[in-house]
């Protein structure tokens, strides 16, 4: 019984600052759901759990941008995300992130490893048997700090 305690007591502490953070934003106007900078890997992981559950719903990642290749010869895909490198992973290697697209037939996207800010409208799609979670992009703006120069808004 007192494991269950402390169990549910840690999931009480760890989900309030992310209920607070995109209450907060919804109040100004801003995305539903904001991926945090000590809750990154985490909120990722739980988004890509259970794509469908977050469909629809309104999303500001900040991180790295990068352009990322899925497939081979005639088969090959480009596809962006935002992204972090995840910490302790052997040689610095490994990311997680969020898929972001323009709508737009041609798109402005910022060159690899620039930090971003995007927001957009998250968005499921299926590839080989696997459902996956995307953003279509409203804002992305390249930011160094908290300066940011806005590429574009739709």
């Amino acid at each position: 019984m007192k494991k269950i305690a402390v169990w549910l007591t840690a999931l009480v502490l760890l989900w309030t600052p992310l209920l607070s953070t995109a209450e907060a934003a919804r109040e100004a106007g801003g995305a539903g759901i904001v991926i945090a900078e000590g809750s990154f890997l985490y909120q990722i992981n739980h988004m890509e759990a259970d794509p469908a559950a977050f469909a629809g719903q309104t999303v500001e990642i900040e991180g790295l941008f990068g352009a990322f290749h899925y497939g081979t010869g005639d088969e090959l895909q480009t596809y962006y995300r935002v992204y972090r490198y995840i910490p302790g992973s052997c040689c610095g290697g490994y990311v997680t992130g969020l898929e972001v697209y323009w709508p737009d037939p041609a798109p402005v996207y910022p060159a690899d490893d620039t930090w971003v800010r995007a927001q957009g409208v998250l968005e499921t799609y299926e590839l080989d048997g696997v459902t996956y979670l995307q953003a279509r992009l409203t804002q992305l703006e390249q930011t160094d700090g908290d300066a940011g120069e806005r590429l574009a808004t739709r």
